[in-house]
């Protein structure tokens, strides 16, 4: 299975497949093969029979969304995002993590530009799971496209003071702040969570984040965002949140690892992930690496938050090279 992996990472999907069956003749009943299988295949665009096998993934283990968020992948490439849709709405029945499958709800929303619906499902995610750290992170991506800002926090304090010990609330009120930009307020309510679950990752991973880029500690920042990966080691939002601390405090192979984890698991999709990531290739003298990293940040979006920085530094690099 490892070395499966390893094939598929380098584009060997053939010997990948191989080896991903000869594991499954040990071991039928593991649903991580039949993933890797599916992906396989996706790489081979082979969607029917990815298909097959992430359904059969999703069978054996219905709470691993994962699976689920392949298959609305597949239906998306194919254009088909109302079966994304009624997929994840049938799977609603068939799982014990709903909150994951509102949080893919969601997303979906978001991508067709449907921003109500895409916050309303978000915030049954958080509802039923207040540690989705990514599902804040989109909330706050739906609120920002809305510039809705006061009338949000105001729904949040209502929410507040019906339940002084609700963590959304508070988690929400701090993300909103951080899009009106003022971290200072944020950071109050991002302490006001971990008042209440001092080992909320989501909170201590925003208030290191809001150090590491509005001039706090960064030694406080490290500290805090080392706490959240050690509750939450496979967030790639805290991966990346760290690797930028490093990058900051110059240690760039400790940021290239954390950032390129984030990256693999965002899968290319995440603008200022990419970013942070060619920035940290920069700094280590991978140019080559750096210029292809930052391209495909601008690929992803070409007016992502970052994205003057990211050109700046793109047009700094090729600069470079002709000289």
């Amino acid at each position: 299975m490892i070395s499966g992996m390893a094939r598929l990472k380098k584009g060997e999907t053939e010997k990948a497949l191989i080896l991903f069956r000869k594991a499954q003749q040990g071991n039928p009943k593991n649903p991580s093969l039949h993933k890797n299988i599916g992906a396989a295949y996706v790489l081979q665009r082979k969607y029917s029979e990815a298909s097959r096998e992430y359904e059969e993934a999703l069978k054996l283990a219905p709470d691993q969304i994962d699976a689920l968020s392949s298959l609305t992948q597949i239906d998306i490439i194919q254009g088909n995002e109302t079966r994304a849709i009624e997929r994840a709405q049938q799977h609603l029945l068939k799982t014990k993590n709903q909150a994951g499958v509102y949080q893919l709800l969601g997303q979906i929303s978001l991508r067709k530009k449907d921003l109500g619906k895409g916050i309303e499902d978000l915030e049954k995610a958080v509802s039923l799971n207040p540690d989705l750290a990514s599902a804040y992170y989109s909330l706050g991506s739906a609120y920002a496209a809305l510039q809705n800002f006061d009338a949000a926090i105001d729904q949040y304090q209502q929410a507040i003071r019906k339940d002084p010990k609700a963590i959304p609330p508070y988690m929400m009120t701090g993300i909103l702040y951080e899009l009106k930009k003022q971290p200072v307020k944020a950071n109050e309510y991002y302490h006001k969570v971990l008042d209440i679950n001092k080992n909320f990752s989501p909170a201590a991973n925003q208030i290191a984040w809001n150090y590491a880029e509005h001039g706090g500690n960064l030694d406080l920042a490290l500290s805090l965002a080392q706490k959240a990966r050690e509750i939450s080691p496979n967030d790639p939002i805290i991966a990346d949140t760290l690797g930028w601390i490093y990058y900051k405090k110059g240690v760039y192979a400790s940021a290239i690892s954390l950032l390129k984890e984030s990256n693999e698991a965002f899968k290319n999709s995440n603008a200022t992930v990419l970013y942070h990531l060619g920035s940290a290739y920069s700094k280590n003298k991978d140019k080559a690496l750096a210029q292809e990293t930052l391209r495909k940040a601008l690929a992803v979006n070409q007016n992502f938050y970052e994205a003057v920085e990211a050109r700046r530094l793109l047009n700094e690099l090729e600069t470079q090279n002709k000289s």
